[in-house]
């Protein structure tokens, strides 16, 4: 039977001390590379016996912003204990390294983790300088916290030509919203609306526009990329950014990639592609066995929740995206994973649970949790709002609870994976030394060997079966036989006649599925 890689990748953790995770496990790193920055990144692998390049890997990758610590936390404690486990001689972890390795990047983003660590609210850059706003300078107008409330938010200010009229939460809460007036109805305006709380730094007349380091990994993926969006933060070209080519030289020269993760630290869920900015869409034999898997995850983890990723957190449907071209442009099956969203606790066993996505929490939720701050006056007829940065937009500093959360569904990503058999469906002897057997494959997995998506962009491997060298000889048949993709439950046949008293040993080959074999011993045919 093929053993099965599992490939992990997550962004650097700035609240738990690196360091001294990478010097408690230095026999996992395998790989290094230098970011755009020139700081370093690490590649980890833990594997059983056989340790070879014939097992099929599940690669998860996370943390691609700078603000996603605790995705980097997870998988670190996940392969540093799966690797104790190993070495202590734990059956279950013995059993399931002889069948799978697990590969790890735990901080894609070393960069923007050490930046994002002194930056009280959202940072998915790494640290690269770029021009946000076009005007030949970089990083010179950051948002800025302008009535000193702790939040950086939205700014109105009040003006009588302004198309902007307050409206009043239908929640009973202390929240004053805006609405554009309608004119022709009688409505009166009064307001101009700012997005981003800031100053205009550059005088261009936009404000909080170009802050520090504007390039998201999560926007620099091939898969959709496109100009000029690289001034929403995607880079000068697909790929621009080393942390980026580093995973796709990885994955494009690793056909045995099977099953990919991309772990976030908002969500709160999982999410299967496409975003709402895609070209393409999930075609429907996909989207039936992503939502299979959307409901193991959800009895395996305290997370209910399971979406497109379009409908998730606005951060995970950009153009160039990494779980898009992981699905659409590398041919892989691929989801994301959500850490975190509003939790509660179990009223009998106290244990977390997230009843919603991130995304799904209504604001009169959130607002009972982190509350919110509202209008408050920084100048003469201008005001500033918003929500807390922790609470809405970061995990807060210090929660322990995420913890191993998703340990026992990443071990069980083994049993997601497609099984090929082989047997005898019927033979008959025709001579002494002759005999024709009609042989049949199946696959007994819970997935496709290959997505209806990596066939339609022409990635897809297909299932081969080949006769094997020996002393016996092939009389009429194929010597290697094209038996193209397997669905969950799909058989192929095929007839071989063999001349030869010599057993031969028979079975599939498919970069990423688990194989058994067969032994046709033409002495025992009738």
């Amino acid at each position: 039977m093929k053993t099965i890689l599992i490939f992990i990748f997550f962004l650097t953790a700035s609240s738990f001390d690196l360091k001294a995770n990478l010097e408690s496990a230095p026999s996992l790193i395998t790989k290094s590379f230098t970011t755009s920055l020139g700081d370093e990144g690490h590649l980890w692998e833990v594997s059983g016996l056989p340790v070879d390049d014939s097992k099929p890997v599940i690669f998860l990758i996370g943390g691609l912003r700078g603000d996603e610590p605790y995705s980097v936390a997870a998988i670190e404690h996940f392969m540093i204990n799966l690797d104790q486990d190993y070495r202590n001689g734990d059956d279950d972890a013995v059993e399931l390294l002889s069948r799978v390795t697990f590969r790890a990047i735990p901080g894609l983003n070393p960069s923007g983790l050490k930046l994002a660590a002194g930056i009280p609210a959202m940072f998915p850059w790494n640290g690269v300088s770029w021009d946000d706003d076009g005007d030949g300078f970089k990083d010179e107008d950051p948002p800025f916290d302008l009535n000193g409330d702790g939040v950086i938010g939205s700014v109105r200010i009040e003006k009588p030509w302004g198309e902007w009229k307050e409206v009043l939460s239908k929640d009973d809460l202390e929240i004053t919203k805006m609405k554009k007036a309608d004119f022709v109805k009688g409505e009166k305006g009064g307001w101009i609306l700012r997005d981003i709380e800031g100053d205009d730094s550059d005088g261009d007349g936009l404000y909080g526009e170009d802050g520090l380091g504007g390039i998201s990994l999560d926007r620099n993926f091939p898969y959709n990329w496109q100009f000029p969006y690289s001034n929403s933060g995607g880079g000068p070209f697909a790929v621009s950014e080393s942390e980026v080519k580093f995973v796709v030289d990885e994955l494009l020269v690793s056909p045995e990639v099977a099953f990919i993760v991309n772990v976030r630290d908002l969500g709160a869920g999982m999410a299967y592609p496409m975003s709402n900015e895609s070209s393409d869409k999930t075609p429907q034999k996909d989207k039936k066995i992503f939502e299979a898997i959307g409901e193991r995850f959800k009895q395996q983890t305290p997370y209910e929740s399971f979406f497109m990723a379009k409908d998730g957190p606005e951060s995970w449907s950009k153009k160039g995206n990494f779980l898009d071209w992981a699905y659409a442009g590398l041919g892989r099956w691929s989801v994301s994973v959500g850490l975190w969203g509003l939790p509660k606790e179990h009223e009998e066993t106290g244990e977390l649970i997230f009843e919603k996505a991130w995304h799904q929490v209504s604001e009169k939720e959130w607002f009972d949790v982190v509350g919110y701050q509202d209008w408050t006056s920084y100048k003469e007829g201008e005001e500033s709002s918003g929500w807390p940065i922790y609470g809405r937009s970061r995990i807060p500093d210090g929660e322990t609870r995420l913890t191993g959360i998703l340990d026992s569904w990443l071990k069980s990503l083994v049993g997601e994976l497609p099984i090929l058999n082989i047997a005898i469906e019927e033979s008959e002897r025709l001579g002494s030394e002759t005999v024709k057997v009609k042989l049949r494959v199946w696959n007994s997995g819970l997935l496709s060997t290959d997505s209806d998506m990596s066939s339609r962009i022409r990635e897809s491997s297909n299932v081969w079966v080949r006769f094997p060298e020996s002393d016996s000889m092939l009389v009429v048949g194929l010597p290697q036989i094209n038996l193209g993709s397997f669905a969950p439950g799909e058989s192929r046949s095929w007839e071989w006649v063999i001349k030869g008293r010599e057993k031969i040993e028979v079975s599939p080959t498919h970069p990423r599925s688990f194989v058994n074999s067969l032994t046709i011993d033409p002495k025992e045919i009738k």
